[in-house]
């Protein structure tokens, strides 16, 4: 991996008791496509800490705010399994590809919502509710550095340049 880490991607699992098998298909998945990567898992956040959850869905927070505070309940039931991967560029979009489109009924086949979510955003719409799409990953280095500052503020991870 030319011994620097030039991306990193902050991925979380929504539901924890599911974890073990949606990081094994992102991770089985990367190791197909011959995407180098290593990875760091951390202890389940349960609670689901109320100000990161904020900072980080601020937009949602802001529009639809009755689905906002569904969601902290929604994800404060499990908690969140939080892993920074990190490899060489263009990690974030083999992710991104695996972890599949944020609506799971549009989830291309096998993709991580694909296969471990049945919702659908026209369903959770209807209910109003959010919608149920198991897994977060970042969707840019910027962003994977926000959210990680975020989400734990007491580790000390830069990419290397």
């Amino acid at each position: 991996m030319k011994g620097k880490y030039e991306e990193s991607c902050f991925v979380f699992v929504k539901e924890p008791k599911i974890s073990p098998e949606v990081i094994a298909h992102l991770d089985n998945s990367l190791r197909n496509w011959n995407v180098p990567f290593s990875k760091i898992p951390f202890q389940t956040l349960k609670p689901v800490p109320v100000l990161p959850f904020l900072q980080h869905y601020q937009k949602q927070v802001t529009e639809i705010p009755n689905i906002a505070y569904q969601m902290i309940y929604q994800m404060s039931q499990g908690g969140i399994q939080p892993f920074i991967y990190y490899g060489e560029q263009g990690l974030i979009h083999s992710i991104r590809t695996i972890v599949g489109a944020t609506n799971p009924a549009e989830a291309e086949k096998f993709t991580i919502r694909n296969t471990f979510s049945n919702d659908s955003l026209e369903t959770a719409i209807a209910e109003n509710r959010p919608v149920r799409n198991i897994i977060h990953a970042s969707d840019s280095p910027e962003n994977a550095e926000r959210e990680i500052s975020l989400w734990l503020p007491h580790l000390e991870f830069r990419v290397m340049n």
